[in-house]
């Protein structure tokens, strides 16, 4: 269990308590509305606490990824990874240009398993990306690596789009006029 915050006053102590899958709230001596106002202020981190994202093997991804005219651009990130957040601001883009488009822009979280139930979320909400995230959930790379696209060699950032059976793979930083220019082609 991890202790969110403890506050002390003449009138008595809150304790707030956070553990994997229940929420624990201590509150005495104090008057019901200042009960509220405690848990209205916590609502949006504990919301954020409890996000989850679907999680998905490389084949599941890829099965998803393929259907009719649809442009899917795929990036592969993590939380610890510089490049990729420094670049989450180009799919937030892509996403508001091709909103009314046959484009569907998927992040996928390379995070390690034990980043998946607090620090993915926690990111998240503190970042607040637009695109779709799932999180991949093999760790095993000479696996997963092959399934999506034999050109890669594991290395993130990483984009691919993927376009009536065919795919463009990027293994680097990406711009908005990079993208742009293959997914515009793909929509033609």
């Amino acid at each position: 269990m991890r202790v969110w915050g403890c506050c002390r006053n003449r009138a008595g102590t809150i304790l707030i308590v956070y553990s994997e899958s229940i929420r624990y709230f201590y509150l005495s001596s104090y008057p019901m509305l200042f009960r509220i106002c405690i848990f209205l202020l916590l609502l949006p981190a504990l919301s954020a606490r409890s996000q989850t994202f679907p999680a998905q093997t490389a084949h599941e991804l890829m099965a998803h990824t393929g259907a009719g005219d649809t442009v899917y651009v795929v990036n592969f990130w993590a939380t610890w990874c510089a490049p990729c957040v420094k670049e989450l601001p180009v799919f937030d883009t892509l996403q508001r240009m091709y909103e009314s488009r046959p484009v569907r822009i998927i992040l996928v979280s390379l995070d390690f398993p034990e980043d998946y139930r607090e620090r993915l979320p926690a990111f998240v909400a503190r970042k607040k990306p637009l695109p779709r995230i799932v999180w991949l959930n093999e760790t095993n790379a000479n696996k997963f690596i092959p399934e999506i696209d034999d050109r890669w060699s594991g290395a993130i950032p990483a984009t691919m789009i993927i376009s009536r059976g065919e795919k463009t793979f990027m293994e680097r930083t990406v711009t908005v006029p990079d993208l742009t220019a293959v997914i515009d082609a793909s929509l033609k």
